[in-house]
């Protein structure tokens, strides 16, 4: 894992991806592999790909925060506008401080028609962060999270 990881903060991605491959020859269950693996495909437009690799990541660490982000990132960009409100609930319940979750959620249940629950959603995600709120001038929801390891 650790030379997965290396390989990818150094831009050696396929590297990186042989690295996880391995990793995930060693123990097949490795949540961490799999994530990373969406992850290297999210962020080469690969959305199919990736949503495999994080629904893989989930079936064997169902609260890993990063990968129920990033899914519900792909669902709602994919117009799974319940399934990434789910999602984004999960992570609020795996982490109930994840600012980028709160607005994420709120923007998309704005967008949905449900102002009022977005509308706290947003408030609470500037509580958190106040530096949110930049991103509410240009509607944007938080991005990937990067890579992630075991904790």
């Amino acid at each position: 894992m650790q030379r997965g990881l290396d390989a990818l903060a150094a831009g050696e991605t396929g590297a990186a991806v042989g690295e996880f491959v391995a990793a995930l020859d060693a123990d097949p269950h490795n949540a961490f592999a799999y994530y990373n693996l969406g992850y290297i495909a999210q962020s080469h437009g690969e959305r199919g790909s990736a949503e495999e690799y994080y629904r893989a990541a989930l079936d064997e660490r169902p609260s890993l925060e990063a990968a129920l982000f990033n899914l519900a990132l792909l669902r709602e960009q994919a117009g799974g506008t319940q399934e990434a409100i789910e999602l984004y609930r999960q992570v609020i319940s795996a982490n109930v401080d994840n600012a980028e979750a709160h607005l994420n959620l709120g923007l998309l249940l704005i967008r949905a028609g449900r102002t009022d629950e977005g509308e706290v959603e947003i408030q609470t995600s500037i509580r958190l962060d106040p530096s949110l709120v930049d991103r509410l001038e240009d509607g944007t929801v938080m991005g990937a999270s990067p890579s992630a390891t075991p904790p």
